[in-house]
């Protein structure tokens, strides 16, 4: 199944963009169907539909019907904004010297008036309430603009402190900061593509390069987040930045910094750029990858790592719909402003979440984890450990001591970070103690002593205790995380244990 969709994407990766644009002359002014579209509230039509309203009241002299049209058009995600505004210059262009000839001979065009009013009948009974439409959406679309703008710089700024934070250990949060950055001056363009009243019109979007910066960045966030001991070469940014680089380059000096706007060569750097194909074959590529990642590691890291890893599958996954989805119905104006602002949407919640996550608990986010093995034996990446079996056993003993006297994991923001300097040892000779030595990673290791903690409650209080009560009492920090590790230590629900203690 892969390999055929890769065939088909290889085929098709170099097919003329060009060929989608629409002629000028397939705009047909059918009196009857043109009547049809007319009565219809504007709302109701498609795009293409009221673009073609717009052409043909431009040929019928109706030019500031044109007009509307035209800027309803705009509003409604017309795919071919180069056609678009050519003929919205071209009907400002007669509007105004229309306006010129009748302040200067209103006798002589009283006839050529009348002649045109027969025409622009058809159209005359929907104009107020299509009026109203236009300003209740452009009002909305405005203020959905504005909302985007502000999760955009909310966005970048979540990224650039993930940057500047983490410029000299754990830096794997580097990358990520330039996928949310990424994500978000995506959001910011193309607020500013759909701003009615702003003339954003480079010859290539910027967005159309920055997508291949995106998945590149998660998958080196991700290996170095679940492996800190691999390091980072420049050999792997060039393999996993070539593209970006390249693409990068073209835009910025072949495209829309090019002086002589020579079309030859913009046009070739569109058809780059502007492939859908090939953002689905790089997308896909990525997403196989980073699933791998995800198999890889599933069974020995922390529960709350694996639902961040299962969150940012399940967008990568979306965003590859969306892209198969675009690839396939290109030709459909409809679907390319739809998938757009889908697409919008979805990269402002994803955005939302990410920003949520690091205030709430950004030890999962930003926090590296080594996988769980019970022996070096069969884990490589402790062969080059500076920790002796000596050092080993007293750091073990020394954590035994630290969670019997000062029980740290009743904090329920204890860290691995937080455990290490208790000790005055760094996190990753921490981490080796516990997944050698006990078996486990770090969360399953603390939920361990949690859930004996809750038992001792349970079996010395006088008094029954409350299951909210023993949530925080024993250091866990919401229900959910609660019931799942007590039921998987002990095969029943914290209540059934109650209820067998305090019949």
């Amino acid at each position: 199944m892969l390999s055929r969709l890769f065939i088909i994407l290889s085929f098709s990766f170099f097919q003329p963009l060009l060929g989608q644009f629409e002629d000028v002359k397939t705009v047909q002014c059918d009196i009857n169907e043109l009547s049809r579209l007319a009565t219809q509230n504007i709302s109701s039509l498609s795009a293409n539909e009221v673009f073609q309203l717009g052409v043909c009241e431009y040929k019928f002299e109706n030019y500031a019907k044109a007009e509307d049209y035209f800027k309803n058009a705009e509003v409604k995600g017309f795919s071919n904004r180069e056609l678009l505004i050519t003929y919205s210059q071209l009907n400002e262009i007669a509007l105004n010297s229309a306006m010129n000839k009748s302040n200067g001979n209103s006798t002589n065009n009283k006839g050529a008036k009348d002649g045109n009013a027969k025409k622009n009948a058809m159209v005359t009974s929907a104009t107020s309430n299509q009026t109203i439409v236009i300003h209740n959406n452009s009002l909305q679309h405005e203020l959905l603009n504005y909302l985007f703008i502000i999760i955009s710089a909310i966005g970048t700024l979540i990224g650039l402190r993930l940057i500047s934070k983490y410029q000299k250990t754990d830096r794997h949060n580097i990358f990520l900061g330039l996928f949310i950055i990424g994500l978000s001056l995506m959001l910011f363009e193309l607020a500013l593509y759909w701003w009615t009243n702003l003339n954003y019109q480079p010859k290539i979007s910027f967005f159309r390069v920055q997508f291949f910066i995106w998945l590149p960045s998660l998958y080196v966030y991700l290996k170095h987040k679940l492996d800190p001991t691999s390091s980072f070469s420049p050999k792997q940014i060039v393999t996993h930045y070539g593209i970006f680089i390249i693409a990068f380059i073209s835009l910025l000096f072949l495209g829309n910094l090019n002086p002589s706007g020579n079309s030859i060569t913009t046009s070739t750097i569109a058809i780059f750029l502007n492939s859908l194909y090939l953002k689905s074959a790089h997308t896909t590529l990525y997403f196989i990858m980073l699933i791998g990642l995800f198999n890889k590691y599933k069974g020995t890291v922390s529960t709350p790592n694996k639902n961040w890893m299962v969150l940012l599958l399940s967008f990568i996954a979306v965003i590859l719909i969306l892209l198969y989805i675009r690839t396939t119905s290109e030709q459909i104006s409809d679907f390319d402003f739809l998938t757009k602002s889908f697409a919008a949407i979805l990269l402002s919640i994803f955005i939302c979440c990410s920003g949520l996550m690091l205030y709430i608990s950004p030890q999962i986010i930003t926090n590296p984890e080594l996988a769980d093995n019970k022996s070096d034996d069969h884990n490589p990446k402790y062969k080059n450990s500076g920790l002796t079996e000596d050092m080993l056993a007293t750091l073990k003993s020394d954590l035994y001591e630290l969670l019997k006297h000062k029980k740290p994991h009743l904090d329920n923001n204890i860290t691995l970070e937080k455990l290490a300097q208790e000790l005055n040892t760094d996190r990753y000779s921490l981490s080796q103690v516990i997944n050698q030595e006990f078996g486990k990673n770090f969360y399953e290791f603390i939920n361990d002593y949690r859930v004996e903690e809750t038992i001792s409650i349970i079996n010395n209080s006088t008094e029954i205790k409350t299951v909210n009560d023993l949530i925080y009492e024993s250091g866990f920090n919401n229900r959910v995380s609660f019931y799942k590790a007590f039921k998987k230590r002990k095969n029943m629900t914290p209540m059934e244990y109650i209820k067998s203690k305090h019949p």
